[in-house]
C-alpha cells in the first residue's frame, strides 16, 4: 500500500514495481529489488510519531525481534551493506552472500501482488539472478562481478510508487547515501 491503505478491486501488474530494477540491471548494476506484503512506505521508519504496519515488538542485541515488515527490513538492508561494504575478516562480511539468499526465512512476508527480484554476483562470481523471489529461485550460476561497484537495494512496500531516471552511477554518492541512512537510523533508536 502507498501511504493511505486501499482495499484492491483487481491484481495489479505483478511487474509493476521493477522499473527501476530493470534500469540499474541494464547497466550491469548490482540490484535486489524487495516488495513486501501487508506494508506501507510508513514502515521504513523507526520514528514512534508515524504509524506503521510492524511496529518492532522487541529489540534485542540491536535487532528487531518479532514485527512483520522491520525485521525484513533490516534483515535485508544489513545484508546488502555488508555484502557490499564489508572486507575481508569484518563481522558480516563471510555470511552476506547467504543472508541475501536466505529466502525460506522471509517468503510468506514477499508481496504477492507484486514480484520481488535480484540480480547481483556472489563474492564468488556467481550471479543470482531471479525474477520472482517469493515462486522460488534456483541457484543461477555466472559470471559478471562488478568489482568497485556498490550494489543498489531497492526495498518498497506493496503500494506506492518509485521514479527513477536513467543517468550516470556514481559509486561515491551512494555509499554517502548509505552513509548517511545508517547515521540517521543508528540515531534515532
Amino acid at each position: 500500500h502507498g501511504f493511505v491503505p486501499q482495499p484492491r478491486m483487481r491484481a495489479p501488474d505483478p511487474e509493476g514495481h521493477k522499473a527501476a530494477f530493470h534500469l540499474w540491471q541494464e547497466q550491469g548494476v548490482p540490484v535486489y529489488q524487495i516488495t513486501f506484503q501487508g506494508s506501507t512506505h510508513l514502515d521504513f521508519s523507526p520514528s514512534a510519531s508515524i504509524p506503521s504496519t510492524s511496529w518492532c515488538p522487541e529489540i534485542e542485541e540491536g535487532a528487531c525481534v518479532g514485527g512483520w515488515g522491520q525485521p525484513m527490513i533490516q534483515h535485508y538492508a544489513v545484508a546488502w551493506m555488508d555484502r557490499w561494504l564489508k572486507k575481508p575478516g569484518e563481522a558480516g562480511y563471510s555470511t552476506a552472500d547467504a543472508r541475501l539468499l536466505d529466502d525460506a526465512a522471509w517468503q510468506e512476508r514477499y508481496s504477492y501482488y507484486y514480484r520481488s527480484a535480484r540480480d547481483f554476483p556472489t563474492r564468488h562470481n556467481r550471479q543470482q539472478h531471479c525474477e520472482d523471489i517469493r515462486a522460488g529461485c534456483g541457484n543461477d550460476s555466472g559470471s559478471g562481478n562488478k568489482e568497485g561497484t556498490a550494489g543498489i537495494l531497492a526495498v518498497k512496500s506493496s503500494g506506492g510508487g518509485c521514479s527513477m531516471t536513467r543517468g550516470r552511477f556514481d559509486p561515491v554518492l551512494w555509499l554517502l547515501l548509505l552513509i548517511s541512512v545508517c547515521w540517521v537510523w543508528r540515531s534515532s533508536s
